[in-house]
């Protein structure tokens, strides 16, 4: 998936206001696009060089815009560790096939866009100048609003971002030039630390019309439900079924049996009340009016999931309570815990209204501690060690 890549050369123990505060507020406006998986999107507060250099090679064919800020100078960028010089930062960069734009919007990068523009990467911009912090945090503001919120180019998101930086000082140009003349001269003001000019720099004009990427739509396949069902199943039921498990050892070996083979084995092992419910569940959808089938994902699909639970947590209690009951009869000497007899005549006297709200957990766990404490044999030998999972 496209990445989008934004490091800040911020100071953990002394951060910049301005800069968080761009941190912050870009990551926000482009967070929403990537919620719609438009790209993903590297946040990069507190960068240094081996962060930088790492992610560069490790996402180099995803990257499509790599956004810099904090400070900086003519060839290099000033990170909190060192610095990072403009050279590499262009060759790492300039390796990324799929990258779109670099925006450098830190002070006086116009030397690294020119060692950016030499190494094939299409639009950097980047400043000739001192850049004063707030304007600096309200060109990158704009920028990615009109960017992302708006879906607009590069060009037209610099060009808003422009506008927005003059609202701040009146001294901001708007700068455009092609890699064969990404050189100009700066005009003296009286205010040099505070005249941030921004520039466009390509190689293309059509390198200008780029946009971030969005999510490309993918034709949803045809989901079939059982199929998943019928495989999970012949993998639990293998180790206590003769057929089930031939048929397991046959896919095993890369013999696939056919859906009906699989099917009639799976519902002859069960015991009917679970069988009828699975039976629905599987059955295919043949056309015929006013009935219902459940082959599809849907609300009835998943009611009739439930029911199949259902009847096979009650038939579990029922085969409990009966295995309970018999030893009893055999060992009359046998006593229950007060919670452990609430549990189950609780639900021996439950009225029929409230039969589908009961809670089958505490009366399952109450009969299993009955009979282990007591050494008493299960009816389903496989009870205790499929219960504990």
């Amino acid at each position: 998936m496209p990445r989008l890549y934004l490091a800040y050369s911020n100071s953990q123990h002394e951060p910049l206001p301005t800069l968080q505060e761009e941190d912050d507020s870009v990551y926000t406006v482009l967070s929403r696009r990537e919620a719609q998986q438009h790209f993903r999107l590297h946040r990069d507060s507190f960068t240094t060089i081996p962060k930088i250099a790492q992610y560069l090679s490790l996402y180099q064919d995803d990257i499509v815009l790599f956004h810099y800020s904090g400070h900086a100078d003519r060839d290099k960028l000033l990170l909190n560790d060192a610095s990072a010089h403009a050279v590499g930062i262009a060759q790492l960069l300039g390796s990324c096939p799929n990258l779109k734009v670099v925006i450098l919007n830190g002070c006086s990068t116009l030397e690294q866009a020119k060692a950016l523009i030499k190494a094939g990467v299409p639009v950097v911009i980047a400043t000739s100048a001192p850049v004063g912090d707030r304007t600096a945090t309200q060109f990158a503001i704009s920028f990615y609003q009109a960017l992302s919120d708006q879906y607009k180019t590069i060009e037209e998101a610099y060009d808003v971002a422009i506008g927005a930086a003059q609202i701040q000082n009146n001294q901001v140009p708007n700068i455009k030039k092609s890699g064969d003349t990404v050189e100009f001269d700066i005009t003296e003001s009286e205010d040099k630390d505070n005249e941030p000019l921004w520039g466009l720099y390509y190689n293309h004009q059509s390198d200008l019309d780029s946009k971030l990427p969005v999510a490309v739509y993918t034709p949803p396949t045809e989901y079939r439900p059982n199929e998943k069902l019928i495989e999970r199943l012949v993998e639990a039921l293998s180790p206590y079924d003769e057929t089930v498990r031939k048929i397991k050892e046959q896919e095993d070996l890369g013999i696939d049996g056919s859906i009906g083979e699989k099917k009639k084995a799976i519902l002859s092992c069960l015991p009917h009340p679970v069988s009828q419910q699975l039976r629905k569940l599987m059955s295919k959808e043949k056309g015929i009016e006013d009935h219902i089938f459940y082959d599809k994902p849907g609300m009835d699909r998943l009611r009739q999931i439930g029911h199949t639970y259902t009847t096979m947590i009650e038939l579990l209690s029922l085969i409990l309570l009966a295995d309970l009951w018999q030893s009893l009869e055999k060992n009359t000497d046998l006593r229950l815990q007060h919670a452990e007899l609430s549990s189950i005549m609780s639900f021996l006297l439950r009225a029929d209204s409230k039969k589908v709200t009961i809670d089958f957990e505490p009366l399952i766990g109450s009969i299993r501690q009955i009979m282990e404490r007591n050494g008493l044999p299960f009816f389903m030998e496989a009870f205790p060690e499929v219960s504990k999972n």
